[in-house]
């Protein structure tokens, strides 16, 4: 038993009305989230003596968080402030809005007075406005999805409180209002209005295997498998706690393979061609694990050095899973695929159905490298596979860490917070080594 800190009203009939929170913890697009955690990174900003967070819902519209700040001098631009924010914070922390004020209102008690708190300027963020009817248009749907008034052209779509969900229903807006199949790689190359008006001119494929989250930054890129799915967007959920490493989604979009090593040989001439030597870092989740698995054996075999091998809740399937009935295409877009639409629930459901057959009579081979477990504790039946299953496919040190999510919940961004925590933390204390 432990107090979940909601605060409830029970009726006449013996159920309860929930009524808010005994505690500073908000729940925004799924995620709970503790105020107190925001405002702590906000108020360690060098420019910023006071800091105060809350969610609010002006214009009318999602609930989102506006950050408020007493600056020591000279205000620092609220783009500043986001990034400050995003590089300690998963994504769905960052708030996208700030102001900055002279002293931070309290009641008589001496707590934040939330009713005197302003609704934030967000035509301080807007810059140039829209040059030709393209950009009118983008700015607009820019503007709906993110429940905004206006934006600019060089407004970033992620630092106004843009996430994986909304590319989703930005890339479908698009296709309507322009008749362009954009994919998700062109948003993240052009999150800005400027630059996504500027590749609609390009052939754009929304099938890509290669899935450039962060294309340039420092140190070894990782390379993240899709799920049976075989969509990568998930791995967005990395950005803000691995700053400055380039990250690759890889989708696995090709129907024609016929064996995990046949994804696996496509994906490893894929990576090569960003990163022509070892050594390689590489991550999956669930079936893409057995890929990346399988992808480091591949480069072994060539004499590459694979320094990691990171797996979220992936093990080898069962053999008594090879008779279990596949989940159906509405359990999958419940379960794994959330916000998207009919035609991408159907390529995504034909993955998941391709992908377990392979894995279900797929073995791994042996590899001689150290391989990084996350475990999802919550929500297992008693035939789930467990870590002891790798130990005759790995040479090297299996290590496990156990998190409290579950096998579908690994790449929500709040577990992948997590993870990328404990990778980047493994990765100073290597260079320090």
């Amino acid at each position: 038993m432990y107090r979940t800190g909601d605060l409830v009203r029970r009726r006449g009939d013996g159920l309860l009305d929930f009524i808010g929170r005994a505690d500073d913890q908000v729940k925004i697009r799924g995620f709970r989230i503790e105020l107190g955690e925001i405002e702590a990174v906000l108020a360690s900003h060098p420019a910023v003596a006071q800091a105060a967070v809350i969610p609010r819902e002006d214009p009318p519209g999602p609930l989102r968080l506006v950050g408020y700040v007493v600056p020591v001098g000279d205000a620092p631009e609220p783009a500043e402030l986001r990034q400050y924010v995003a590089e300690r914070l998963p994504d769905y922390m960052v708030p996208p809005a700030y102001v900055a004020l002279a002293s931070i209102p309290r009641n008589t008690n001496g707590k934040l007075d939330r009713a005197a708190l302003p609704a934030p300027d967000l035509t301080a963020v807007i810059g140039q406005g829209p040059r030709d009817d393209r950009e009118r248009v983008l700015c607009g749907l820019f503007a709906e999805l993110l429940g905004l008034d206006e934006i600019g052209i060089d407004d970033d779509f992620f630092s106004l409180g843009g996430h994986s969900l909304l590319v989703a229903k930005l890339i479908l807006r698009v296709r309507d209002e322009f008749g362009a199949k954009i994919g998700i790689r062109t948003v993240f190359e052009a999150p800005t209005v400027a630059k996504l008006a500027s590749a609609l001119g390009r052939d754009t494929r929304a099938d890509d295997v290669l899935l450039p989250l962060r294309a340039t930054g420092d140190g070894p890129p990782l390379f993240c498998v899709a799920p049976a799915t075989g969509l990568a967007l998930a791995y967005t959920g990395l950005l803000a706690v691995l700053p400055g490493r380039p990250l690759f989604g890889l989708q696995l979009v090709e129907e024609r393979t016929t064996t995990v090593a046949d994804i696996a040989a496509n994906l490893v001439c894929c990576i090569r061609q960003i990163q022509p030597e070892g050594p390689y870092h590489l991550l999956g989740t669930s079936f893409g694990g057995l890929v990346a698995h399988e992808m480091a054996a591949q480069l072994l075999d060539v004499g590459e050095r694979v320094d990691s091998v990171v797996l979220l809740d992936s093990y080898p399937f069962p053999k008594e899973w090879a008779d279990l009935p596949i989940m159906t295409e509405g359990e999958v877009a419940t379960d794994l695929l959330g916000d998207l639409d009919p035609g991408q629930v159907a390529l995504a459901y034909r993955a998941f159905t391709h992908h377990s057959r392979l894995g279900a009579s797929w073995t791994p081979r042996r590899i001689a490298c150290d391989v990084l477990l996350f475990e999802a504790t919550e929500d297992k039946t008693p035939d789930w596979p467990g870590p002891e299953t790798w130990s005759s496919h790995v040479d090297g040190r299996l290590d496990v860490h156990r998190i409290a999510y579950t096998h579908n919940g690994m790449t929500s961004a709040a577990a992948l917070a997590h993870i990328g925590a404990t990778i980047a933390q493994r990765s100073i204390v290597r260079r320090a080594s």
